[in-house]
C-alpha cells in the first residue's frame, strides 16, 4: 500500500495545530488539510503520468511535500544562527537550494531502475511515526479538557440590553473603538520613558476629549482585556479553571470576535467594521460586515502559508511583503482607511486594533520605515518612543478629520490601550513571569493605560478619573441607548501567558 505521501501532506498542518492548539479552534484545520490533500493528489497524478510508476510517483510526491512544507521552518531557524550573516535574511539562497534538491531527486528517480518497494515501506512507517507525535499531543489535550468543569459556557455581562429603550426616531451615533496596544498612561511615560506626553493629551482635551488620569487596564494582556471590555464583564470568576490547570485560550478568543458589544449593535442595524492587526485573533473577524487589513487570510491559514514555499513566491509577486514591511504598510493603510470610513453612512461601529507601540517596532517618529538593521543599536525605549510619536500624529489627524466631517452625526470616539508596556525585565519572559516578584512601578507601568473619550451631548459627565475599560460600554449603552447597566468595580488582575486563568488581584 502507498499512503506515506498523504500523511506527509497533512502532518505539517497537524503538527502546527498541535503546537498552537491552545489558541486555534479545530475547525481551522479543515480547509488547509483538504487543500493539502488535493495538492498531494494532483502532484502524484502528474508524477505518475511522467514516471509511469506508482511507487516512484509517490516517493517524488513525498519529497516535494516535505520540501514545500519545511521551507519556512528551516528559513526561520537559519535566521537565528550565524549563517544569517551569509544569507542576510534573503529568501533566494534557501529557495534556490530547495529547487536544486528537488531537481536532483526528480532526476535520480526518473533515471533509477531499482524497485521502490522497500523504500515505500520505510516511508510508510516513517510517516506513521511522524503523524503519531502531534496526534498524541492533540488527543492528550482534548482528554485533559474533557474532564475540566467550566464555570460558564458563555462569557457575558450577565445583563440584557432592552431594545425598547432605544428611541426609534433618534439617529444613532457612530462609535469608534480605537485600541492602541501597549500605549502607556501619561505618568508611566514620564517615569519609565522620561517622556512628556502633555502636548498630545492637551490637544485631545481641547477637542472635547475626557482624558482619564488614573485609568488602569483590567488585565495585563490583549486577549483578556478585549474580552473584558467588549463583553462588559470581569473574568476573574474563571479562576476555577486555573485551579484545574486549564490552558485553552479558545474560550476567550471566541469572545474577542463574537463579543456582546458587537452582537448588541448589530441587533440595532449598525454596520460593523474591523481594522485588523497581525495578531491572529484580531486579524480577521467573520462576525463583522467588513474586514480591513492588508491580508485577510485567517490567522492559522496564514501561519501555514508562511512556512511553505508559496511564501517567498507571494512576496516576489507583490501579493505580500515580509513581516516587518507588511506591518509598517498595514498601520499606515489603516489610518488612511479610517478617514475614508467616516464618509460611509451610519450608524456604524468601527473597531480598530493598532499594534504600533508594540513589538516589533517598525516606525520612526515621522512615519518612515524603521528597518531591521537600524534597530540593532537602539534600545526598546527609543523604538517605543519613535512609534508613540508617530501614533500621536496620526491619531490627531484622524480626530481632526472625523470631527470636521459634517456627514458624521455626533461620533462617539474611544481611544484606549488594552495594556501598558512591559518593563524590560518582565518582557524577557512574560509567558512565565511570577507577578508576585514585580515591583509597584513595574505593575503600574504594565497596567497604566491611555484612556480618552469623546462623548458628545453630555455623555462625558458620567466619566471619572479611574474608569477602566470594563465600564466603557456600560456607560455608552446607559447614556446613549437608555439602558441601566450596573457599574462594575474598576479592578485589575495580573496573569501570564502560560496560565491564562490564574488571576492575581492588584491592590488599588
Amino acid at each position: 500500500m502507498i499512503f506515506h505521501m498523504f500523511i506527509f501532506a497533512v502532518c505539517p498542518i497537524v503538527f502546527l495545530y498541535a503546537l498552537n492548539i491552545r489558541e486555534t479552534p479545530l475547525s481551522d484545520t479543515v480547509l488547509p488539510i483538504i487543500l493539502a490533500l488535493i495538492l498531494c493528489l494532483m502532484f502524484f497524478l502528474i508524477a505518475k503520468l511522467l514516471l509511469k510508476n506508482n511507487q516512484k510517483a509517490a516517493y517524488l510526491t513525498s519529497v516535494f511535500l516535505i520540501l514545500f512544507f519545511s521551507y519556512g521552518h528551516l528559513f526561520d531557524f537559519l535566521r537565528t544562527t550565524p549563517l544569517d550573516k551569509i544569507i542576510h535574511g534573503k529568501q533566494l539562497v534557501i529557495f534556490s537550494i530547495y529547487i536544486i534538491i528537488f531537481s536532483v531527486a526528480a532526476f535520480k528517480t526518473w533515471r533509477s531502475r531499482k524497485s521502490f518497494l522497500r523504500l515505500t515501506k520505510i516511508l510508510n512507517i516513517i510517516s506513521i511515526i511522524l503523524i503519531s507525535v502531534p496526534l498524541f499531543m492533540i488527543t492528550s489535550f482534548f482528554i485533559r479538557n474533557f474532564f475540566v468543569k467550566l464555570p460558564v459556557t458563555e462569557i457575558s455581562s450577565g445583563e440584557k440590553f432592552d431594545k425598547s429603550k432605544v428611541r426609534s426616531n433618534e439617529k444613532l451615533p457612530d462609535i469608534y473603538y480605537i485600541i492602541l496596544d501597549r500605549y502607556g498612561r501619561e505618568d508611566t511615560l514620564k517615569r519609565a520613558f522620561n517622556y512628556d506626553n502633555t502636548d498630545f493629551l492637551s490637544v485631545l482635551a481641547g477637542k472635547g476629549f475626557y482624558i482619564t488620569p488614573k485609568s488602569r487596564a483590567n488585565y495585563a494582556d490583549t486577549a483578556h482585556s478585549l474580552v473584558s471590555s467588549l463583553n462588559m464583564t470581569h473574568l476573574n470568576y474563571l479562576s476555577v479553571l486555573g485551579k484545574q490547570n486549564y490552558t485553552d485560550w479558545n474560550l476567550l478568543f471566541k469572545k474577542v470576535a463574537n463579543n456582546e458589544v458587537l452582537q448588541t449593535l448589530k441587533s440595532l442595524d449598525y454596520k460593523t467594521i474591523q481594522f485588523g492587526s497581525w495578531w491572529i485573533q484580531s486579524k480577521v473577524n467573520s462576525y463583522v460586515d467588513m474586514n480591513i487589513n492588508i491580508d485577510t487570510t485567517p490567522g492559522f491559514h496564514y501561519l501555514i502559508l508562511s512556512k511553505t514555499m508559496l511564501h517567498p513566491i507571494r512576496v516576489k509577486l507583490g501579493m505580500m511583503h515580509y513581516f516587518l514591511e507588511e506591518q509598517w504598510e498595514r498601520e499606515q493603510m489603516k489610518f488612511k482607511k479610517l478617514k475614508e470610513v467616516a464618509y460611509q453612512k451610519g450608524p456604524k461601529f468601527v473597531f480598530a486594533h493598532f499594534l504600533i507601540t508594540h513589538p516589533p517596532y517598525t516606525f520612526r517618529a515621522d512615519g518612515s520605515y524603521l528597518d531591521e538593521n537600524s534597530q540593532k543599536d537602539m534600545s526598546n525605549k527609543e523604538k517605543y518612543l519613535y512609534c508613540l510619536k508617530y501614533t500621536n500624529k496620526e491619531i490627531l489627524a484622524f480626530v481632526d478629520h472625523l470631527l470636521q466631517n459634517k456627514d458624521n452625526y455626533n461620533p462617539i470616539i474611544i481611544i484606549q490601550a488594552d495594556e501598558g508596556p512591559y518593563s524590560d525585565r518582565i518582557g524577557e519572559d512574560n509567558k512565565n513571569f511570577d507577578w508576585s516578584s514585580a515591583t509597584d512601578d513595574e505593575i503600574a507601568e504594565k497596567l497604566g493605560i491611555l484612556n480618552a473619550y469623546y462623548f458628545p451631548g453630555g455623555g462625558d459627565k458620567l466619566l471619572y478619573p479611574s474608569i477602566s475599560p470594563v465600564n466603557t460600554f456600560r456607560i455608552v449603552f446607559n447614556y446613549y441607548f437608555g439602558q441601566k447597566y450596573q457599574m462594575l468595580s474598576d479592578d485589575s488582575f495580573l496573569s501570564n501567558m502560560n496560565q491564562p486563568y490564574v488571576f492575581v488581584p492588584v491592590k488599588k
